[in-house]
C-alpha cells in the first residue's frame, strides 16, 4: 500500500512538472511576440520624461586644444573663472554642455615666415566673452558679448598676452561660434571691427 502511494505521488509530481514545463515553453514564444509587437507600436511621445539635469560647478577652468594647419602645430586655449558642466538625459539624445562665465580665449590662427629666421611671425586671435557654451556632442563653442583683438607677433612660441602690443584689429560681436572639429574656424554675428596700421 505504501509503495502504491509513493508511485502515485511520483507520477503526480512528474505530470505536474511536465504540464508546467509545457505551458511555460509553449507560451514563451507567444509572449515574446506580443512584447515585441508592443515595442514596435510604442512611440516615445507616450512616455512622460522628467526634466532633470545633473550639474557640476568647477572653478579655475582651462581648456586646451592642439590642431594642425599647413603642417604646423597650433593651439587654442580657453580660460574661465567658473564653469558649470550640465548633463541632461533625454530619450532622443543625451546632452552634455559646459557653460563658462567671464571666459578668455586665445587662438593661434596661422604661423608665417621661416622658423629659422627672424621673419617668424604668428597671427593670434585673443578675446573675452561674458559667457560661453560648449557642446560636447557638436564640438561647438558659442560665445556671447565678445570683444576681440587680432595680433601679429614675432616668433612661433605660445604668445604671452601681457606682452602683446597694439592689435591690428579690434572688434566686438553679439555672438561668436567656434567649430572645434579638425581645424578650428569661427563665424561672428553682427561683428563691428576697426583695423589699424601696423
Amino acid at each position: 500500500m505504501f509503495l502504491k502511494h509513493v508511485i502515485f505521488a511520483i507520477s503526480a509530481w512528474c505530470i505536474g512538472v511536465g504540464a508546467i514545463t509545457y505551458y511555460i515553453y509553449d507560451s514563451l514564444p507567444q509572449g515574446k511576440i506580443a512584447y515585441e509587437s508592443l515595442l514596435r507600436n510604442h512611440t516615445r511621445k507616450d512616455v512622460k520624461v522628467q526634466n532633470c539635469q545633473y550639474c557640476n560647478l568647477r572653478r579655475g577652468v582651462s581648456k586646451q586644444m592642439l590642431y594642425t594647419k599647413d603642417n604646423n602645430r597650433l593651439q587654442w586655449r580657453l580660460n574661465s573663472n567658473n564653469s558649470n558642466l550640465i548633463f541632461s538625459p533625454n530619450l532622443s539624445c543625451d546632452k552634455l554642455v559646459e557653460r563658462f562665465e567671464q571666459a578668455t580665449f586665445t587662438v593661434q590662427e596661422q604661423l608665417m615666415g621661416d622658423s629659422q629666421s627672424n621673419s617668424a611671425k604668428q597671427l593670434v586671435l585673443q578675446g573675452t566673452a561674458d559667457s560661453a557654451f560648449y557642446s560636447y556632442q557638436t564640438n561647438q563653442l558659442e560665445a556671447c558679448n565678445v570683444h576681440l583683438a587680432r595680433h601679429i607677433i614675432t616668433g612661433y612660441n605660445w604668445p604671452n598676452i601681457a606682452l602683446m602690443h597694439t592689435p591690428y584689429m579690434l572688434g566686438s560681436t553679439r555672438k561668436m561660434f567656434f567649430s572645434l572639429t579638425n581645424q578650428p574656424h569661427f563665424k561672428a554675428e553682427q561683428l563691428q571691427s576697426s583695423l589699424f596700421k601696423l
